[in-house]
């Protein structure tokens, strides 16, 4: 590994030839955290049982079927469809026209393009952040809808619409201004009230209601590194902006985040006005939840009336510190789920901003343990005091919503114990799905599964058909996950889809690979080469030369270690080495004949087990006489049976067969037979889900 060995044929070369074979396997590091002691880490494969693997290919079948034909709407569908979209205005959207850029420029040097169909295209240097401002010329009249489009370009990495190397990108900010073309002294400002985006990156606070604040740090970001494609977002102004005479719309695009280079590499840019009935339909968009405490006291009275300062009114103040506590990303709190929090009496806050298209009251279902008190941009609007558990629907409530921003803050009170909450907004069925908003949308502004999301979830709303297959499909999908659910499954290892470069390490030091000496994939040059037709050699490449003619080593290895574990001594008495430094065989035909047979009847272990245990050598007596003492003193030779000491789960197998307790039955599960009572404490993980020994019972304990 370090180097190369005076006396080693195996060069360091040869050893990292070999571990690229085995470099380019998923690794996860971390894995999946299941208090399941029978588990397999990732990756595995299911091992169904035969009836199991047949009803799930069955329910795989079903399930396909129903999806075809749920995905093909009937002419009735489509038409309810239509006319639901046609009655929330004229047209049926927002009557989107292009904006066209007059100017661009970067903060931070970025080269600006004007493109011919109105895009406006980032090149050349790219910084870590940067600031976009582009100016855009509408036409006459009163627009509140502001729609951008995040498009690919040949000139950017990959498929995304970043810059940054794996193609992803971000929006950590957007504002506006109008500015009068005829008289540009006249300019407003062009607050955004309301956003939505045909995608969010799931794995992180990536929400696009993020961008309405630049000044807080958070950002929307695309996943454009995971799904190729364009990206639209939409964003609501909270006053209609236009001057007479032709109005100039600043933008600027902000990208100031610890995502180095994530910018927005292509823009373009639709205007549009939303009419009272758009706007009403229109879903809340909503931030990610936010928590901050726990707030420890001595009684849950102190806990409700103590005032900690997070259910002020205005926005989520992110840089404040309320008893030298801040509000922090709570990934954990997932609408519509009973959520753990904190144990012990006290109080916790759970907070997140909401933007309203329009004021209207918010439906809302609630549970806690224990109270809760709820804050609507600073004013208590519900107070339940009431020790419990936390379950679904306990309390139900309407938020009352001002067009724009709204923060929503939960006081939860624990009185003792585990402390835990559950929420879920219930919207009206005149309001429309988040998804179905691409429908309001230019078609070709919105990428094709978006739109297909769209109209699937209209279909849901205004089809018993599409429902009664959707139930269906549910139905076969619950039932297959609890098939799957328990089928034993076994760890493998899985090659990687991008293959990952081995090289040399200086010294053998992990971290320091040298670059000028890649490491392909090869078995040692001492045995050999693969066959020449291999051109990009795998692991199973490998495994068929490990077992091939050319390669005797793994037969003569094999054999000896089985003639060790009867005979106490391999013929090659160094198990381990069969290399320079390695022993002689001490009988080199009987080797040979063992590897020879063992590989050439299909490597049956068995019969070569067979074939030594029928041996007149292993059936010979272990008395010595005085002629082979004298001779052979070592017994090399074999003279007699080598006497031995047995291993401790030979002694344990033993013990079971001479008193007649030894069950002899193989396969199935593993067993956990007696151990001496605190054994395994000693050798267990306490942070670990094995850490408590589970005696078996029965013939289990006598396998």
């Amino acid at each position: 590994r370090c180097h190369d060995h005076k006396f080693d044929p195996i060069s360091q070369q040869d050893f990292y030839n070999l571990i690229a074979f085995f470099n380019n396997v998923e690794q996860p590091g971390i894995y999946t955290q299941v208090p399941d002691s029978n588990r397999a880490f990732e990756p595995s494969l299911e091992i169904p049982r035969d009836d199991d693997a047949e009803r799930i290919a069955e329910i795989a079948t079903k399930i396909i079927a129903l999806e075809e034909e749920r995905s093909a709407p009937t002419p009735e569908e489509q038409a309810a469809v239509d006319g639901y979209l046609a009655s929330l205005g004229s047209g049926g959207g927002f009557g989107w026209t292009a904006a066209a850029p007059i100017a661009a420029n970067s903060r931070d040097g970025a080269t600006m393009e004007i493109l011919d169909d109105g895009s406006v295209l980032a090149t050349g240097d790219n910084p870590a952040d940067d600031a976009l401002t582009v100016t855009y010329r509408l036409a006459d009249g009163r627009h509140d809808a502001i729609l951008v489009e995040a498009l690919p370009d040949e000139s950017l990495p990959g498929t995304g619409t970043g810059r940054a190397p794996n193609g992803n990108s971000i929006l950590s900010g957007i504002t506006a201004e109008a500015v009068s073309v005829v008289d540009p002294d006249q300019r407003v400002d062009v607050p955004l009230t309301w956003a939505w985006a045909d995608h969010e990156q799931p794995n992180g606070d990536f929400r696009i209601t993020n961008a309405i604040r630049p000044d807080d740090g958070r950002v929307w970001a695309a996943e454009s590194h995971g799904i190729p494609g364009r990206r639209t977002f939409v964003f609501l102004a909270a006053e209609p902006f236009g001057f007479e005479g032709g109005t100039d719309l600043v933008v600027r695009y902000g990208y100031d985040s610890p995502y180095a280079q994530h910018v927005i590499g292509r823009t373009r840019l639709q205007v549009g006005t939303a009419d009272e009935s758009i706007r009403t339909s229109l879903p809340i968009a909503s931030t990610d939840w936010y928590i901050v405490g726990p707030y420890p006291t001595t009684t849950g009275a102190e806990a409700y009336d103590t005032a900690y300062g997070p259910e002020a009114a205005g926005p989520l103040a992110f840089g404040a510190k309320y008893r030298d506590l801040a509000w922090r990303h709570a990934p954990g709190v997932v609408d519509g789920r009973n959520v753990t929090l904190a144990q012990g009496i006290g109080a916790e806050y759970v907070g997140r901003e909401i933007y309203s298209p329009t004021a209207r009251n918010l439906s809302v279902s609630l549970g806690s343990d224990d109270g809760i008190q709820v804050f609507r941009n600073g004013e208590k609007i519900f107070d339940r005091r009431v020790n419990r558990g936390v379950a679904p629907d306990q309390d139900r409530i309407e938020v009352p919503l001002v067009a724009g921003l709204n923060t929503l803050v939960l006081k939860i009170v624990n009185t003792g114990g585990a402390g835990g909450m559950y929420f879920r907004a219930d919207p009206p069925e005149s309001e429309l799905p988040s998804t179905a908003v691409a429908l309001l949308l230019p078609a070709s502004s919105v990428r094709p599964p978006a739109l297909a999301s769209a109209n699937e979830s209209i279909r849901v709303r205004r089809s018993p058909r599409y429902r009664r297959l959707n139930d269906e499909i549910g139905s076969l999908t619950a039932e297959r996950t609890k098939l799957v659910e328990d089928v034993p499954k076994t760890m493998i290892m899985q090659e990687r889809e991008t293959p990952r470069e081995t090289y040399v390490m200086m010294r053998g030091q992990y971290d320091q690979p040298d670059r000028d000496r890649p490491a392909p994939r090869a078995i040692p040059s001492v045995l050999g080469s693969l066959p020449a037709d291999v051109e990009n050699p795998d692991r199973l490449d490998f495994a068929r030369w490990i077992v091939s003619d050319d390669n005797p080593l793994t037969a003569r290895v094999e054999a000896n270690r089985t003639w060790a574990m009867f005979f106490g001594r391999g013929l090659v008495e160094s198990v381990e080495d069969f290399g320079y430094q390695g022993a002689w065989p001490s009988h080199p035909e009987l080797l040979d004949h063992l590897a020879a047979t063992f590989r050439d009847g299909d490597w049956d272990r068995l019969a070569l087990i067979r074939r030594i245990l029928t041996s007149a050598t292993y059936r010979q007596s272990a008395r010595r006489n005085a002629r082979s003492l004298e001779i052979d003193f070592d017994n090399l030779l074999l003279s007699s049976f080598p006497r031995q000491r047995l291993s401790a789960e030979q002694i344990r197998d033993q013990a079971l067969f001479a008193s007649g307790l030894l069950v002899e039955r193989f396969g199935g599960p593993s067993v956990k037979p007696y151990q001496p009572e605190g054994l395994w404490k000693e050798v267990a993980m306490l942070q670990s889900n094995t850490r408590n020994y589970e005696q078996g019972y029965g013939d289990d304990l006598y396998r």
